[in-house]
């Protein structure tokens, strides 16, 4: 049967399925690519005619919406401007004289005649004064309510009102109007015209005309929604259409001026062109029915169908018959060659001898390709069979004991140093299976994770004991691998087998190792957290104890205070100078004491977790303008001069702790400088941070003694000369300037000064007041740590450890 003839049938039952020649395939692909291009350049071209001609008649449209527009601009602006003329020459004194009013209008007989529905002089409160045509019902009547008439009165601009239906005329009517001018100015009336558009008007002589046969046109106001008059006036003060119904009608109201295609609300699809009529804040749409617009292109569309339906299958008919002709005679020679391999694939042996070349075209060349082919699965062969000999040779002489398994989950394979452990054959082997052997303690788990695995295709690692040869057990590890085919089929399992009974026995020995090493780990960090324990509650009993000794030491200082301050009182039996002096040396030896409590007192506090911190935006300079002013007084007595360069920023900060910060810094440079010493105190930004310095002049401070200066309590040798302190001043200030995200640092150098530095971060817009718990304002270990500097430059202070 040849490869174009049907499938026999017998007993109504198909043999084979139907199998289209290659000779058929390829004639039907030319014939349909031909086809396929003569179909698409025909719509292409049918489609790309429309498009042009719709470009052409949208251009021609506008064209013609553009000049009505306007003309109708023009009227309206004509209207408009006659309008704001007569008002201006209406005298003001004449809106008090109605008879004289009614005649000045009646005399403007050329501007009444711009204006089919009458004109009207109005007071300031919208009440009519005259009007022409005469109507006594209209005197006195009011339009304070008009769109067209708050313009006119209360902005003062002449204006074109909403279309409305006219009370006084009982149809659709557009009413414009100016306002009329006092001597100041100042709006004393209106002066309004009325178009009736239900008489013969100028928007007649302009939309009566129809675009085509069954094309018009309208007038749309968009602030209104309203379609004002048009070609079809039953549409006349109708709403216009909703948004989403017309896309066209929706980009004009948008603003656009130009045409487009869409369906209407009436769901006709037409060609519309729309221009605006600014003096009225309106457009006027052109529309055309596409059956109308486009009939001359589907006319022309329907006859190049035909054509081309025609071509079609004429080209067809005759394609068909010559390609087959062409390829049945080019083929014969590959149908010949194509019979003689498949009675040679039947034959049994090695590979078949070349086929027989008798042609030099691409038949021939195909012929000779499978000939090389035929060369070279000969070749693969061979190279195969030394592959397998190369790999067995591999496998058998390691030490790993090798093992392979089918789809059947069965063992078809175990290597010599496999049978060599076993003591048994290869039938042997393969008949016991690979679990022969195992140890019956590791058995179950062996086939379970084995079974797992191969059901998943997943590689596994399992160890187990396996008895050899002579009895003894030894540790396997035994690691399975999923096989695949070329194709990607899965074919079993191949496992690598390794002794490991030694590795065992030295993990045996170091763990028990570990269990000792950890037993004495558990003991000395059990004695380390007791340790740590005892510290933390002394420090909590220091803590609690200078909290409680401030406390009772500001009971008494507040006594002395009291008495001292009343004894420096004025009184009837005044002190003498010696006793004077005695009281004012009390009351500074106690407001000094109060000082050291209270610093002693914030200590405890903020190591206790008992103080809260409010974070806000606080500016720098009045902060440190104030500290500057409070100790002014004690370096003036001594006789030094402070100098402060302060930059106009705001931080984020605690303001109170921000001036006790300044305001012990400063009394520090004042207590420890030299006798007609300077201080400086100045500010630099650094990106989002702001850097305060106090510089002295005083005597420095040694290196050594740099690592305690910020530890409570601590005073440094140098400084017990006479100045009074307790030590507590600069570790408060440490702790306080943390809570607040900021650091400290000092640089010293002998003989010329001090320099104590601190850094706080820039506030922003977004920054609130922030209240920071107290547990947040205690120290601790991982909390910044003061820079400590003697001799060499500055440190960068946003790294606290670069010191």
């Amino acid at each position: 049967m040849s490869p174009e003839t049907p499938p026999e049938v017998s007993d109504g039952v198909a043999m084979r399925p139907v199998v289209w020649s290659l000779k058929t395939r390829i004639t039907t692909l030319t014939l349909a690519l031909f086809l396929l291009a003569i179909w698409s350049l025909t719509l292409y071209a049918t489609r790309s005619l429309r498009q042009d001609m719709t470009h052409l008649l949208g251009e021609q449209q506008f064209s013609t919406t553009s000049i009505i527009a306007v003309q109708l601009n023009a009227e309206l602006d004509t209207r408009l401007q006659a309008l704001i003329q007569v008002a201006g020459e209406i005298p003001p004194a004449l809106l008090g004289k109605p008879a004289e009013l009614q005649r000045f209008l009646e005399q403007r007989t050329t501007f009444q005649q711009l204006f089919n529905g009458g004109t009207r002089i109005r007071d300031g409160n919208a009440l009519t004064l005259a009007s022409v045509p005469y109507l006594p019902q209209q005197i006195g009547s009011s339009y304070a309510d008009r769109d067209y008439m708050v313009a006119a009165l209360r902005e003062g601009r002449a204006s074109i009102g909403r279309p409305v239906i006219s009370r006084s005329l009982g149809s659709p009517a557009i009413a414009l109007a100016a306002p009329i001018r006092g001597a100041g100015g100042e709006v004393i009336g209106a002066l309004s015209g009325v178009i009736d558009l239900g008489q013969p008007n100028f928007f007649d002589r302009i939309v009566d005309q129809r675009y085509g046969r069954t094309g018009g046109y309208l007038i749309i106001a968009p602030q209104h929604a309203l379609i004002v008059t048009g070609t079809d006036r039953s549409r006349t003060m109708s709403p216009m259409p909703a948004a989403g119904v017309n896309r066209n009608h929706d980009r004009f109201v948008g603003g656009y001026e130009g045409y487009g295609v869409a369906l209407n609300s009436r769901g006709v699809e037409e060609l519309a062109a729309a221009k605006r009529i600014a003096v009225a804040g309106w457009f006027l749409v052109s529309v055309l029915p596409t059956s109308e617009a486009f009939e001359p292109i589907v006319a022309l569309q329907k006859r190049v169908l035909l054509v081309a339906l025609v071509l079609s299958l004429l080209v067809g008919t005759l394609g068909w018959w010559f390609l087959s002709r062409m390829l049945r005679q080019q083929f014969a020679p590959m149908l010949a060659a194509s019979a003689l391999l498949a009675d040679m694939s039947h034959a049994a042996g090695p590979v078949p001898k070349p086929l027989p070349t008798a042609a030099a075209d691409e038949v021939g060349q195909l012929i000779r390709s499978f000939n090389l082919l035929l060369e070279s699965l000969a070749q693969r062969e061979a190279a195969l069979q030394e592959s397998e000999q190369h790999y067995r040779t591999l496998a058998d002489g390691g030490s790993a004991l090798i093992w392979t398994s089918g789809s059947d989950r069965r063992a078809n394979y175990f290597n010599e140093p496999w049978l060599r452990f076993s003591g048994r054959s290869l039938a042997e082997q393969v008949a016991a299976g690979w679990a022969e052997g195992i140890h019956p303690e590791d058995l179950d788990a062996c086939r379970r994770s084995y079974d797992e695995h191969f059901e998943n295709r997943q590689p596994f690692r399992m160890e187990y004991r396996l008895r050899a040869g002579d009895g003894e057990y030894h540790w396997i590890e035994d690691a399975g691998n999923p096989r695949f085919d070329r194709t990607g089929e899965f074919i079993g399992y191949i496992d690598f087998c390794q002794d490991i009974s030694e590795r065992k026995r030295a993990s045996d020995e170091l763990e028990q190792h570990r269990h000792h090493l950890e037993a004495l780990v558990a003991a000395r960090t059990a004695a380390l957290a007791a340790a740590k324990e005892a510290a933390e509650s002394a420090n909590a009993a220091k803590t609690e104890f200078l909290s409680r000794m401030s406390h009772e030491l500001r009971t008494p200082l507040n006594a002395i205070l009291g008495f001292g301050q009343l004894l420096a009182m004025p009184g009837d039996t005044p002190l003498s100078a010696g006793q004077s002096d005695s009281v004012q040396e009390i009351l500074r030896a106690g407001h000094h004491l109060l000082e050291q409590v209270n610093e002693v007192l914030d200590l405890a506090r903020v190591e206790s977790g008992r103080i809260e911190l409010t974070l806000a935006a606080v500016p720098l300079a009045p902060v440190v303008a104030e500290c500057v002013a409070l100790v002014r007084p004690l370096a003036e007595a001594r006789g030094i001069h402070i100098a402060s360069a302060i930059d106009d920023v705001v931080l984020l900060a605690d303001g109170s702790r921000l001036k006790q910060v300044i305001l012990n810094l400063l009394s520090n440079a004042i207590k420890f400088n030299s006798e007609q010493g300077t201080i400086d105190i100045g500010s630099v930004r650094r990106g989002g941070r702001v850097q305060v310095a106090v510089r002295d002049s005083g005597r420095g401070i040694a290196g050594e003694h740099l690592p305690r200066l910020f530890q409570p309590f601590e005073r440094l040798v140098s400084s017990y000369d006479g100045v009074e302190g307790t030590g507590v001043g600069l570790a408060l200030t440490h702790r306080l300037l943390t809570a607040m995200g900021g650091t400290i640092r000092v640089d010293s150098e002998l003989g010329v000064g001090s320099t104590f530095s601190f850094e706080l971060p820039l506030a922003d817009a977004s920054d609130q007041t922030a209240v920071v718990p107290a547990d947040d304002v205690t120290a601790s270990p991982d909390s910044p740590q003061p820079s400590l500097r003697h001799h060499g430059p500055a440190l960068d202070t946003t790294n606290p450890e670069g010191a």
